[in-house]
């Protein structure tokens, strides 16, 4: 099973460890060059490097020098935490689908910032959501769900701890439905 990770921050390095730690091929991860990242991002470089990983960054995955880079490690799959929708060009090159992740029980709370949402109308539970992505928002079948709590005494660093802690938890779930004979999202 050879995977392409794309991402720009902590979250997509907690995944990619699983994938590593269950044994998983990371052909390769994609970022964004460094000036185009979101505040919440890092330089994923080193964590590539650490590992032995084939570490690229574009601008926009769908222009044809990325396309074919990405081809190119011939992936089964891939996995997003890509900070903008992907297109087409990207959705279309693994074998078989690409997976994204949302910090919510999908198909509610689509969209933005959902964590933040969920936090500020008072949820004490949610769901963080690995689905197979297409060209619409957080859209797709489910690969695998994992609740995790919000704790409403004011601290988003604790609601995104948790929400790291049920990632590690759904990314091992994701490979194992991944390797299930007939897995259907």
């Amino acid at each position: 099973m050879r995977f392409l990770v794309l991402g720009t921050s902590q979250f997509t390095v907690t995944c990619t460890q699983v994938l590593l730690d269950q044994g998983v091929e990371v052909a390769a991860l994609i970022s964004l060059p460094a000036g185009e990242r979101q505040l919440d991002s890092i330089d994923l470089e080193a964590f590539a490097n650490e590992k032995g990983i084939p570490y690229h960054e574009f601008s926009d995955l769908a222009e044809p020098k990325a396309v074919e880079t990405l081809s190119s490690y011939q992936p089964d799959y891939i996995f997003s935490s890509w900070p903008h929708l992907l297109k087409k060009e990207t959705i279309n090159l693994p074998k078989h689908f690409v997976i994204g992740s949302h910090p919510a029980a999908l198909p509610f709370n689509r969209g933005r910032h959902p964590l933040y949402w969920l936090f500020c109308l008072g949820f004490e539970e949610t769901k963080i959501s690995f689905f197979v992505v297409d060209e619409r928002v957080d859209n797709g079948g489910i690969v695998a769900q994992v609740p995790f709590r919000i704790p409403q005494d004011g601290s988003v660093t604790q609601a995104f701890d948790n929400m790291s802690e049920a990632a590690r938890i759904g990314m091992a779930q994701v490979v194992s439905n991944l390797r299930t004979p007939g897995f259907i999202p």
